[in-house]
């Protein structure tokens, strides 16, 4: 089959199209090109893209021009959900083309796919604006931007096509929300065997990582480092190293939590930060790999727009299927079940230096973890999912 993978952003979902080449380049048969921003081909590995048919795009036009009228079987759009200009015009230039293919649009917020009445989006409108630049924005976001996924959702009905989710928890969300059961579910990164071959923890302590940008408004750092000090587990801060694996973001409160983690180094705490510049994705993953476990310190609610795990997916999951590590998790997180025998938790913060204890206290289990872990990630190869996909119909 002949399959095109858009994705005109100029950045950040990168993996999300390495995933997607992986995915659909797993079976033999298909022929793969991608239309892809410059930016996002200076981002991927270019190992990935081996056998793949590369195509730059710069602007809407041009897409709609290098589609119309070929032999495509399908169509994938990576990163079009119309929440500003730029999305708004390519998405429109996708549903107008001249294309016989099934469409599949990759659905990352479902908030945004749902029909708005005249009062809700005027509430969103109005909601955090303090200018009248940012007041404009809104407005267009929530009357014109946004209102164009009823006429996206009727072209990937029309074609045959699929609307694309990155979990399975968020995929019964967006059916039961929509009604619409015409879904794939293709996880943000997948695994792969060469995912463990970068180098492996040589301590006999236990090394706790939390991965993604330091940020207050998206995660809980106060709580993990109030429970850092709990008498229970100073005890072991010689044992425990703490990664906060993701750059400082400054706007959100990032500097403030990078103090209060300096506070703690000088006290003996093993605390290891990494700046507020992006770390390349190689040196990522190498340090993801190194860890023990992965800490889930997400806020579930961060917004009126967004809720990890109900309506759009963070960087958690998709961390511990790449790198096989087994979770530490709050409870009220949603994760895909097919993770769970991997997946320690705990209903409250003060219920955190128990469970880290518990895993010092008893290597055998943290085994049992890191061995379900391996399993549970095997299932996500990329051969699997792409089975997947055609099983469900």
């Amino acid at each position: 089959m002949n399959i095109a993978i858009i994705e005109p952003s100029a950045h950040g979902h990168s993996t999300y199209v390495e995933t997607m080449i992986s995915v659909f380049s797993s079976y033999s048969g298909n022929n793969i090109s991608l239309f892809a921003h410059p930016d996002i081909l200076k981002a991927l590995d270019s190992k990935k893209l081996q056998g793949v048919n590369v195509i730059e795009i710069q602007d809407a036009k041009s897409i709609w021009k290098l589609i119309s009228g070929t032999s495509l079987k399908h169509i994938i759009c990576v990163t079009l959900e119309p929440v500003s200009k730029n999305t708004y015009h390519w998405a429109r230039s996708i549903i107008k083309a001249n294309t016989k293919a099934e469409i599949h649009f990759v659905v990352h917020n479902i908030n945004f796919w749902k029909p708005l009445g005249f009062f809700t989006a005027l509430k969103n409108s109005l909601s955090g604006t303090r200018s009248i630049p940012a007041l404009l924005l809104n407005f267009r976001k929530w009357f014109l931007y946004i209102p164009q996924t009823r006429s996206i959702i009727r072209r990937v009905n029309s074609s045959k096509g699929k609307f694309i989710l990155v979990s399975d928890a968020v995929r019964k969300e967006f059916e039961r929300q929509l009604g619409l059961k015409n879904t794939w579910v293709i996880p943000f990164s997948v695994f792969t065997e060469g995912n463990l071959h970068a180098t492996a923890p040589t301590d006999s302590g236990l090394r706790i990582c939390i991965p993604g940008i330091v940020s207050s408004r998206r995660r809980d750092y106060d709580s993990v480092l109030e429970a850092m000090q709990n008498p229970c587990l100073t005890q072991f801060r010689n044992r425990i190293t703490w990664d906060l694996l993701g750059r400082i973001n400054q706007a959100e409160g990032g500097e403030e939590i990078a103090e209060k983690c300096r506070q703690l180094i000088a006290q003996g705490h093993q605390i290891l930060l990494h700046g507020d510049k992006l770390i390349p994705m190689d040196t990522f993953d190498s340090l993801l790999q190194q860890a023990d476990i992965i800490l889930g310190n997400l806020k579930v609610s961060i917004s009126r727009d967004a809720q990890y795990g109900i309506s759009k997916e963070s960087g958690l999951v998709y961390n511990m299927i790449k790198a096989a590590k087994p979770g530490l998790i709050k409870d009220d997180y949603p994760f895909d079940q097919e993770l769970s025998s991997s997946v320690l938790s705990f209903s409250k913060y003060e219920q955190l230096p128990e469970a880290i204890i518990q895993l010092l206290d008893h290597p055998e289990l943290l085994n049992k973890l890191a061995s379900e872990a391996l399993l549970n990630a095997r299932k996500y190869r990329p051969e699997i999912i792409y089975a997947g996909l055609f099983l469900r119909e």
